[in-house]
């Protein structure tokens, strides 16, 4: 969760997880550990463990894989993640919260 937190914050801040404030990474962490992921869990778009911090993609959310490798792509190579599981959640995440 926070390694998902961290590279949603620096598209949001337009930056690199390396430039990210504390401030930065708490405003994007406790929306998506509030909110967002609860929400794409009950939706299942994912299934989401808070209380450990796991965040797992179901078949529902790689039916979208082809529209938000389109239309988001992460380009930072501090945000470059070879776990194509990790990379989906994470565009899905940044494209719900924009």
């Amino acid at each position: 969760m926070g390694t998902l937190a961290e590279i949603v914050s620096a598209k949001e801040h337009e930056t690199t997880v390396a430039e990210l404030t504390s401030i930065q990474r708490q405003r994007v962490y406790v929306p998506l550990y509030q909110n967002y992921l609860p929400e794409l869990d009950t939706k299942g778009f994912i299934e989401y463990n808070q209380s450990r911090g796991i965040v797992r993609p179901t078949d529902r959310l790689e039916v979208f894989r082809p529209y938000l490798e389109a239309a988001d792509p992460i380009d930072d190579p501090d945000c470059a993640d070879t776990d194509p599981v990790r990379s989906l959640i994470t565009r899905a995440v940044s494209y719900i919260i924009q």
